[in-house]
């Protein structure tokens, strides 16, 4: 009875000392802070935050000395792959963008930004998911770590195959035909979560980053996943980020194949490739 009572509501953690009822709130496990305004000022002030990314350099320093976590670029090392699944939430003319945050940052954009993964011990349970390897970067300025850093350059190995971008086709209010991510071999891989109104590079990847818990995820939140790269150069193991890649099958989208699209990468060799 008392669950049935009790079943729509919600619990809201926040920081004692915060100077209002919106600072310091987090609503839902995997919350961003990205336009949230913190104060890390006491002890009395630490949060749950394993599943939050923080913009605020002051908050993160604090956070990481308690911690002994390490932070760059708005991602914390130890949950870095979950970060990557970023995607901005709406596009705003007047957003101001960072010339030095690296391609995969989240943090080089001034409006909001949501996360496609919690970080918890369901992420990159398949074997076909991702792993980080390495980072390396130099710091631009005083705070060093936690500021604008440079060159920075992240070392991944996991799955990767070329795609083409296609147009998808939207017939009446909210219906969508196909995805817009194609394999060579016609294979449906994904829907690009297109942010900006720059035409997509010639020359574009997936990277599988998630492989997805379980076959009937419906609105889940451990849908297959990935980036939507682009080689730069000569080196075609250097990339850049484009954006986000969702595989979570139907929902409207007119896939037509009914495996998972992470299937598609089992068969693939995994390589090593650098994100700056």
């Amino acid at each position: 009875m008392m669950g049935g009572i009790y079943k729509h509501s919600s619990l809201t953690i926040a920081a004692r000392a915060a100077r209002s009822a919106k600072d310091g709130c987090f609503i839902t496990r995997n919350q961003d802070v990205s336009t949230c305004r913190l104060d890390y000022q006491s002890p009395d002030d630490e949060l749950v935050i394993g599943s939050i990314f923080v913009r605020d350099p002051a908050f993160a320093m604090e956070w990481a000395k308690s911690t002994g976590s390490f932070y760059i670029a708005g991602f914390w090392r130890e949950d870095i792959l979950a970060g990557l699944l970023w995607y901005r939430r709406r596009r705003v003319k007047d957003v101001t963008v960072s010339k030095k945050l690296p391609s995969w940052s989240w943090a080089r954009y001034s409006d909001q930004v949501g996360f496609s993964a919690t970080l918890d011990s369901t992420f990159g349970v398949s074997d076909y998911s991702c792993e980080f390897i390495n980072l390396s970067f130099r710091p631009s300025g005083a705070l060093g770590n936690y500021g604008e850093v440079l060159d920075a350059q992240l070392e991944l190995r996991g799955r990767i195959i070329p795609v083409r971008y296609t147009t998808r086709i939207i017939l009446g209010k909210n219906f969508v035909v196909g995805p817009n991510l194609l394999g060579y071999g016609g294979e449906q891989v994904g829907v690009a979560n297109f942010d900006t109104s720059v035409s997509p590079p010639d020359e574009l990847f997936v990277f599988l980053v998630h492989a997805g818990v379980g076959r009937n995820l419906g609105y889940g939140r451990y849908h297959p996943a990935g980036l939507l790269l682009s080689p730069t150069g000569d080196n075609k193991a250097v990339f850049i980020r484009v954006v986000y890649v969702n595989m979570e099958k139907g929902h409207g989208e007119g896939w037509y194949d009914t495996k998972p699209a992470s299937d598609i990468f089992q068969h693939v060799t995994p390589q090593t490739l650098y994100l700056i």
